[in-house]
């Protein structure tokens, strides 16, 4: 088991994945915006140490409600929140946060991404 703050460290040397945080922030960073998922917290000696794992690209999605399958359909077409609020018929606050909500949940950061993700 690696120290929490090493985890990522010790990540990368192991697997050399690409897309493996370099750095502790990068890792919690990609903890929470779900690029990666914790599969094993223990605590020994007063320390947690941490185990997780990349979350594939095909998985990252399952868990998208049909507001947000709209929202990132639109988004990646390049529309503008005030196109996706009166689609969904709320407001273009509210459309903006179900929008960053399905970027997060897909793991990306960006409408960019997004429509590179998708294809389009």
């Amino acid at each position: 088991m690696v120290k929490a703050g090493r985890a990522n460290r010790a990540a990368a040397a192991v697997s050399g994945q690409k897309g493996t945080p370099t750095s502790p922030v990068q890792a919690w960073s990609a903890l929470l915006r779900g690029a990666w998922a914790v599969v094993h917290v223990t605590e020994r000696e007063g320390r947690r140490y941490l185990v997780a794992r990349a979350v594939e690209p095909s998985t990252r999605g399952e868990g998208l409600t049909p507001r947000e399958l709209i929202a990132i359909r639109s988004v990646a077409s390049g529309l503008p929140y005030k196109h996706v609020a009166a689609e969904l018929g709320v407001s273009s606050a509210t459309a903006g946060r179900i929008a960053l909500a399905a970027l997060r949940k897909l793991g990306v950061a960006s409408r960019i991404e997004l429509a590179t993700l998708l294809g389009r």
